[in-house]
């Protein structure tokens, strides 16, 4: 059986066709030395000029498609590189938008002639022509509805120049040139003014001030409509300010209150682990604990009573339930040290038994 062999173009698979065939497309030019060829047997597609001998090998054309299989004509999806520079409508777009990226990827598209290159290569610059004109155009149509303008104020037509200056103002502003801005808009502004039609000059006076436009004007009733517009937008940049300081606030409110919250939530599941914890502890218990030990289960202690007679000595006194208290007996020494040595320790006694406590205290343990 003949071989199968498949080419490539366009980004499209094409045969099964013999040797023989393949051979006629060639010399007659309807397959390009550089188009792709394959068969069973090879590993990747191959220019057609590298396997069919005696046509010479075109050293410019692009390199081959590596391929996963012999039915797909996409390189490997672990490459990013080969899946983009092949895909036609990401090239155009990349063309349109990102000139560098996109001519490059269009010279560098495996599957297209030099033809189709040159097709690319002139679209674009055909549509940037078109843009360059258009602009152009533009430009030079402002120009001249300026001058005109100029020309209708300058022989005292202060009306129909203005209507030409609004023109300028609007749709045409982008290509009006930033020295002749400032006099448009006084022109307009100036007339608006001394016509009675306020509210036409403060649209005009704040679309130049937030265009950073100098407005040097003569007019005195332009000038009061002037300060009124500055004034409003002092006005409204301090009220937001004031908007934003106040949220501001509100923000740290609300910051605050869910701190205390989460404080006061905490605080309560300590108490809660402390009250469990003391609930828990025996005489026994305690007897081994120290005093670190002991804060540490239960907490700092609600009450430290010194003695009236002795302040180096007193009860460290710990409210552990309802009418339950755990008690210890302190003396501190005396020798500048203040050390703190427990002389007893009492667990679940009642509030009547610590102020026995207290008096035993008070009386130096008499």
């Amino acid at each position: 059986m003949a071989e199968q062999w498949y080419f490539a173009q366009q980004g499209q698979r094409k045969g099964p066709t013999s040797e023989e065939q393949i051979r006629q497309l060639l010399s007659s030019g309807d397959i390009e030395p550089t188009d792709l060829v394959w068969k069973q047997g090879m590993t990747q597609w191959t220019q057609a000029s590298q396997v069919f001998s005696p046509l010479p090998p075109d050293l410019n054309g692009p390199s081959p498609v590596p391929q996963k299989h012999p039915h797909s004509l996409v390189a490997s999806p672990s490459s990013f590189w080969n899946p983009c520079r092949e895909h036609s409508l990401f090239i155009g777009a990349l063309l349109l938008f990102c000139f560098p990226v996109g001519l490059f990827l269009v010279w560098k598209h495996s599957l297209w002639t030099s033809k189709t290159k040159w097709i690319w290569t002139a679209a674009w610059i055909g549509v940037m022509l078109i843009g360059f004109i258009g602009v152009f155009m533009e430009e030079r149509e402002t120009a001249q509805n300026l001058a005109e303008a100029n020309t209708l104020w300058g022989i005292g037509k202060k009306a129909d120049a203005v209507d030409k200056y609004r023109v300028l103002l609007g749709k045409s502003y982008t290509y009006l040139r930033e020295t002749d801005r400032p006099l448009v808009f006084r022109r307009v502004i100036e007339f608006d003014a001394e016509q009675g039609n306020a509210d036409e000059a403060k649209t005009l006076i704040a679309k130049a001030l937030d265009n950073n436009l100098a407005l040097s004007l003569e007019s005195p009733k332009a000038v009061a409509i002037l300060t009124q517009v500055k004034d409003e937008k002092e006005t409204k940049r301090k009220q937001a300010e004031e908007k934003k300081r106040l949220a501001k606030e509100a923000d740290e409110e609300r910051r605050l209150a869910k701190e205390k919250e989460e404080t006061k939530r905490k605080r309560a599941e300590d108490e809660r682990r402390l009250a469990k914890e003391a609930a828990s502890l025996t005489q026994a218990e305690i007897d081994k604990l120290s005093l670190e030990e002991i804060r540490n289960r239960l907490g700092q202690p609600s009450e430290v009573y010194r003695s009236s007679i002795h302040s180096n000595t007193g009860l460290y006194i710990w409210e552990t339930g309802s009418n339950d208290f755990a008690v210890l007996l302190f003396v501190e020494t005396i020798d500048g040290s203040n050390q703190v040595i427990i002389l007893n320790k009492f667990v679940h006694r009642s509030g009547s038994i610590v102020e026995r406590l207290k008096r035993v205290v008070d009386k130096g343990g008499q």
